[in-house]
C-alpha cells in the first residue's frame, strides 16, 4: 500500500482546502460517514452469521461506491510500517512483535485515515508494536 500523501500531525491536523463543504454537507461529517462505513466493512468480514455478512457487505459496497464517487478514500494502515510523519495518532504502543530492532509496525487501525481528493480530512488512530533497538 502506498502511504504517500497521508502525512499530517494527527489530531492537530487542520485541513485548509478551498472549501469545507461538499454537496452542502461539511467534509468532516462526510469523513465521519466514511469511518462508519469502514467499521461496517470490518464487521461484515468478522461476523459469524451469513445473513448479517450479506447485508453488511452490500451496505458497505453501496456506501463505498458513494464515497468513492465523491472523491473520498479510506486508508486502513494495519500491517504497514509506522512512520511518525503519518496522519495518525498513536493511541497505544506495544513492545515486542515481529518488527525489526528500532522499528515500529501498525498492528491495529482504530480509526482509518480519510482523504478527500488526496488530502487528509480526518487523521487516523492506530496501535503500534515497536521493537527496542540497542543502538
Amino acid at each position: 500500500m502506498n502511504v504517500e500523501g497521508i502525512r499530517g500531525e494527527g489530531s492537530n491536523l487542520q485541513w485548509s482546502g478551498e472549501t469545507n463543504c461538499l454537496v452542502g454537507v461539511p467534509l468532516v461529517a462526510l469523513a465521519s460517514i466514511a469511518i462508519e462505513c469502514w467499521r461496517v466493512t470490518c464487521w461484515a468480514f468478522e461476523s459469524g452469521h451469513d445473513r448479517d455478512r450479506i447485508v453488511a457487505r452490500q451496505t458497505s459496497r453501496e456506501l463505498n461506491s458513494l464515497l468513492d464517487g465523491l472523491g473520498f478514500e479510506i486508508r486502513d494502515l494495519t500491517g504497514q510500517p509506522y512512520d511518525p510523519g503519518l496522519a495518525v495518532d498513536v493511541v497505544d504502543a506495544q513492545d515486542g512483535g515481529d518488527s525489526a530492532a528500532g522499528s515500529a509496525k501498525i498492528v491495529e487501525t482504530i480509526v482509518p485515515i480519510v482523504l478527500w481528493r488526496g488530502r487528509v480530512v480526518k487523521a487516523g488512530q492506530v496501535v503500534i508494536s515497536r521493537e527496542g533497538g540497542e543502538g
